[in-house]
């Protein structure tokens, strides 16, 4: 599809949405969010735990997810892995655009070798959203991800630098291998 290869959520007013035990796996869309794609007004919780999005894509932006629109956003996802995602602007694994403000808490992940063509990489977030990473593992080799992958209205997410793997056991308390 244009949006959401996979999912599309539309339309107005408070949602929360739990996905569990899933895996989207090669969707493609046109326009944004090639495996799942959100896209509206009112206020969204958004629980996703042990999902996989492997090898989606998307046009523009959101390879892999894409949260957009006038909404308000809440969003924790555990044990989810990104891999091979791509998108021809931003955030290959995930673009975070909530109008209304967003933030996402990202526990025991793994985002590892998506790649965006555009000014960022595995992860896009607007000056509006904030991002938290518990145990994320970005992988360590030359086609991995890297905490230089998550752009914050075009600008490195601060405290992460160039590391090639970040371990963060809690809020506030990253290592960088």
């Amino acid at each position: 599809g244009y949006e959401g290869g996979g999912m599309q959520i539309s339309g107005d007013g408070d949602i929360e949405m739990n996905i569990t035990d899933c895996s989207f796996t090669e969707n493609q869309a046109g326009y944004a969010g090639g495996a799942l794609r959100v896209g509206r007004g009112g206020d969204l919780q958004l629980k996703m735990w042990t999902t996989e999005f492997i090898n989606n894509s998307s046009d523009y932006e959101g390879g892999a997810v894409h949260v957009g629109g006038g909404l308000s956003f809440e969003g924790r996802m555990t044990e989810v892995r990104f891999d091979g995602n791509t998108t021809n602007y931003e955030g290959a694994a995930i673009e975070l655009d909530a109008g209304g403000g967003g933030m996402l808490m990202l526990v025991d992940s793994w985002v590892l070798n998506n790649e965006a063509t555009g000014p960022s990489g595995a992860i896009q977030l607007s000056d509006k959203d904030e991002l938290f990473v518990i145990n994320v593992d970005f992988g360590t080799d030359e086609t991995a991800n890297s905490p230089s992958d998550i752009a914050n209205a075009g600008n490195t997410v601060t405290g992460l630098g160039n590391a090639s793997n970040v371990t963060c056991p809690a809020i506030g308390e990253c290592s960088l291998d």
